[in-house]
């Protein structure tokens, strides 16, 4: 997660004509921790509904990422490792989820 993170949040302050503000950096990085927090805790205690609702969290912010990366004018590594890694992420959680309901 704290690889994501650092990748989305890099590609997203270079990629769109202006970069986000403050408050909406922040709100996107505590909701994805939060969304990571309840993924593993969830996976910890052995609950998937927790498991579930932090993949939901989770599915909400990439789909913000992904929405604002569309937006973007600029081309380069930077949009292909934050759809890349979007990507993964997006196609990772169902997985994961379904995971912690058959487990």
């Amino acid at each position: 997660l704290g690889l994501a993170q650092a990748l989305i949040g890099t590609a997203r302050v270079l990629l769109p004509p202006r970069p986000p503000d403050g408050a909406t950096t922040l709100s996107e990085a505590l909701a994805f921790d939060a969304a990571g927090l309840a993924v593993l805790a969830g996976t910890a205690l052995d609950r998937p509904v927790v498991t579930t609702a932090g993949a939901a969290l989770m599915l909400s912010v990439l789909a913000v990422w992904a929405y604002a990366e569309r937006h973007s004018a600029r081309r380069g590594p930077w949009r292909w490792a934050l759809r890349g890694m979007v990507s993964v992420l997006a196609v990772s959680v169902p997985v994961g989820v379904v995971l912690a309901w058959w487990s």
